[in-house]
């Protein structure tokens, strides 16, 4: 029912889009002064790659391919291509190398991903050239390939949004090609003069980009932030089912995750991830079996981030080995729990050796050929063992 109202809503954002981008660029065209088979032929040209944008928009929601959770938020596209198109009718009014293209092409991709930022970006850059009474097709190619270049290092930022480089290369690109433009294109007088708009651009462009990107991180980021203090309370919808369901289980996900959390700090993880796998990688059993199928239902109805289900989806898979060095914490932590537990289960006053039965798990799980393909190094492996060790304070609690 809720893919369906989801489909509902992007149907009706494809085709207000594409009426709504039809008409207004024919009422530009107008408004410009052109023919009116100027206008019809302009509205014809721009509704065609109107109609290629949004085909390319859905393909790639449709496969889940755009970046960050943009898929499930498309409205972020529309809206930024919507700013776009607006911008576009009206650049035709400023100078020919003072138009901030490099903005929207950046901001398109981080609402969607580099095939449709090209597109999108494209089509727009074309509506500008198409409204200029004097078409130029330096001043395309001047725009077009700095941009270019702006999707290509921006579409692989990550969460942690650091855009130095990107954004570095990407105005250094835009700067050298609107040089280019002024001073080989020009039939104007060679002088500091020349260089002023271009300044001026990327000036603009440098402010407008660091406004969009402080926008963007904090949907993405800080949204994604609050969703990991909901899941990381132990009083969580789904870790209270577990606590009432089995008040054993629910101790052995709480300590497994204290000890996530320890390792991911002393190794440079991302904490909060690691820490959460600890919380749920025996959340399948509020349906039974704690199994694959049980805990992946489990955690997308209750919206865990996808990035701890993937991770979890590799602890479960068994048979093929650990990778991910997150998951290789959450093997160990787990195993050193549960050793633990057993231990005292059997005799609550038993003095254990944990170095000697640390370093006895680290040994089976090594020679099991667990680790064998994973990303762990040595050094992670002594950090690991080192902090495990210096915790004897804590296991006393699963006395």
């Amino acid at each position: 029912m809720e893919e369906r109202e989801r489909s509902r809503t992007n149907s009706l954002y494809i085709i207000l889009t594409a009426v709504a981008g039809i008409v207004l660029t024919a009422a530009s065209a107008f408004l410009y002064g052109f023919s009116v088979d100027n206008v019809a032929g302009i509205a014809i040209a721009y509704g065609i790659m109107l109609i290629a944008v949004l085909f390319v928009v859905e393909r790639q929601r449709l496969y889940d391919r755009l970046i960050f959770d943009n898929s499930e938020h498309i409205w972020r596209f529309y809206l930024v291509y919507a700013i776009g198109f607006l911008a576009s009718v009206f650049f035709p009014l400023i100078s020919e190398n003072g138009r901030p293209f490099l903005v929207i092409f950046v901001a398109l991709v981080m609402v969607s991903d580099e095939i449709v930022a090209i597109c999108a970006g494209s089509s727009l850059l074309v509506l500008c050239e198409l409204l200029c009474r004097e078409h130029s097709i330096n001043s395309l190619i001047g725009y077009f390939v700095p941009s270019l270049i702006a999707v290509m290092f921006f579409s692989v930022v990550t969460e942690e949004f650091r855009i130095f480089v990107p954004l570095a290369v990407s105005i250094f690109a835009q700067f050298v090609s609107l040089c280019v433009i002024s001073v080989l294109f020009s039939n104007r007088t060679f002088g500091i003069d020349l260089f002023l708009i271009p300044f001026a651009n990327i000036f603009i462009c440098v402010i407008l980009i660091l406004v969009v990107l402080k926008v963007l991180s904090f949907s993405y980021v800080y949204k994604k932030d609050d969703r990991y203090m909901d899941i990381l309370d132990p009083e969580f919808e789904l870790l209270s089912e577990l606590k009432n369901r089995s008040k054993d289980d629910y101790d052995h996900s709480i300590y497994t995750s204290v000890l996530c959390s320890k390792l991911a700090l002393k190794m440079g993880l991302d904490e909060k991830t690691t820490k959460a796998l600890g919380l749920y990688h025996r959340i399948g059993l509020l349906r039974g079996d704690n199994n694959w199928e049980n805990a992946y239902g489990l955690m997308t109805e209750h919206n865990i981030p996808e990035e701890v289900i993937d991770l979890l989806a590799e602890y479960f898979n068994k048979d093929g080995g650990v990778r991910s060095r997150q998951t290789a914490v959450l093997v160990i932590a787990e195993t050193v729990v549960s050793s633990v537990g057993y231990l005292f289960s059997k005799d609550k006053e038993v003095n254990i050796n944990y170095e000697k039965l640390i370093n006895t798990i680290f040994d089976k799980k090594l020679e099991s050929g667990m680790f064998a393909d994973s990303d762990l190094s040595f050094s992670d492996i002594n950090i690991m063992k080192k902090t495990l060790c210096e915790e004897k304070l804590f296991y006393d609690f699963l006395r």
